[in-house]
């Protein structure tokens, strides 16, 4: 389904799944035929040095400022300036990736004659609670200040008539009441097209191509930069033995001898996890992980990877409940060689395969682009 509306999509190019989000859901709203002018924003120093406003017609750029007060209108400004500079804007459909980027644009945007009912809003997570719960530092006058600005933020929400989407049925009801409006599910895109579990032979030599040790089972985490919400590193040492190694995929070492650390990109990351026998996915039990979607959850099921989880992510559990592709745990100790060569053991139960494809094809790039496409049709027709 096409739908012949102009699309003015804003976001923040700074997050570090941009790539595989945002920008391919772009590339896919292209091949389909809308037209798509996009706005990217990105952090201060990093606008500078590339000194242009744009970069050319489709594709402009704006800077993003730290969110403070007195910093809030200035970024409306910025984001004003790039979007006036489209031909035709006061027609288009605003898809504004992130509820603080969104509750700016939409608290300003009478200015330019931009209705609210023109505006998507697309929330990607719980963000006043990430700050609140892994960032915020009681008494200090830059934490305090962040947090003052967040919260009107998230007021200025409340009520408003622009249509709403996000990631995950959890993270949609945590919009729906922290909000008080209507929030649509649209799923994440998987980043990687499905594959089956590779054969023996392909695991092996994946591992011999990393340098990786053959003998014992070889689970993988993936930290990236070492988040606070992420499975802690003190953690991934608990987890593994001489029998069981974890590949620590991140940029933060472990004491262990048996967690073997690489921080890989690309072919060698995908490689990695080919190499695989499962994958963690240990978070706390907060708001801002039960509403998450970790995109690299789809990546392990993407390649096929049974997942050890603690529940504590709903999207997660959601997905293992579904395909029976993993297990949920009550405690790290559960997280034995014997588990994780039971999971192995179902790897190529056809059942197991065929369920997990079937749930991944959902989050295939065309199948997102569709759901967005139905949400700016609605824009419309006002329903």
């Amino acid at each position: 389904m096409v739908v012949a509306v102009r699309l003015i999509y804003i976001g923040n190019a700074s997050d570090s799944v941009y790539e595989t989000q945002s920008r391919a859901l772009v590339d896919e709203f292209r091949r389909s035929g809308i037209d798509v002018q996009h706005l990217e924003g990105l952090k201060f120093r990093d606008f500078f040095k590339g000194g242009s406003l744009f970069c050319n017609f489709k594709e402009r750029r704006f800077p993003i400022l730290p969110v403070f007060p007195g910093l809030i209108f200035m970024q409306f400004l910025f984001l004003a300036v790039s979007v006036v500079r489209v031909f035709g804007f006061s027609k288009s459909v605003f898809h504004v990736r992130s509820d603080v980027l969104g509750s700016i644009f939409v608290r300003f945007a009478w200015i330019l004659g931009i209705k609210e009912e023109q505006i998507v809003i697309d929330v990607r997570g719980a963000t006043y609670w990430e700050f609140i719960d892994y960032r915020f530092r009681p008494g200090h006058c830059l934490s305090e200040l962040r947090k003052l600005s967040l919260n009107f933020l998230r007021q200025s929400l409340r009520g408003r008539n622009c249509k709403f989407t996000a990631v995950s049925p959890a993270l949609s009801d945590y919009v729906a009441d922290a909000y008080s409006v209507k929030c649509e599910v649209v799923p994440c895109i998987s980043p990687f097209k499905w594959t089956p579990p590779p054969a023996p032979q392909k695991k092996l030599q994946a591992r011999l191509e990393l340098g990786l040790p053959t003998h014992s089972l070889l689970v993988v985490a993936v930290n990236g930069g070492g988040s606070p919400w992420q499975l802690p590193i003190k953690d991934i040492d608990s987890i593994a033995s001489e029998s069981l190694l974890v590949l620590n995929l991140s940029s933060r070492e472990a004491d262990s001898p048996f967690v073997i650390t690489r921080y890989l990109n690309g072919e060698d990351y995908e490689k990695a996890l080919l190499a695989s026998d499962a994958a963690l996915m240990i978070r706390a039990d907060s708001v801002v992980n039960r509403v998450a979607v970790p995109v690299k959850y789809l990546e392990y099921a993407a390649k096929s990877l049974p997942i050890i989880a603690n529940g504590s992510v709903d999207s997660v559990t959601d997905y293992i409940e579904s395909t029976t592709r993993g297990i949920i745990v009550d405690s790290l100790e559960e997280i034995t060689p014997d588990l994780v060569q039971s999971l192995v053991s179902t790897c190529h139960d056809t059942a197991h395969i065929e369920s997990c494809e079937e749930w991944l094809q959902s989050h295939a790039p065309f199948r997102v682009a569709e759901q967005y496409q139905g949400v700016y049709a609605r824009v419309f027709v006002g329903s």
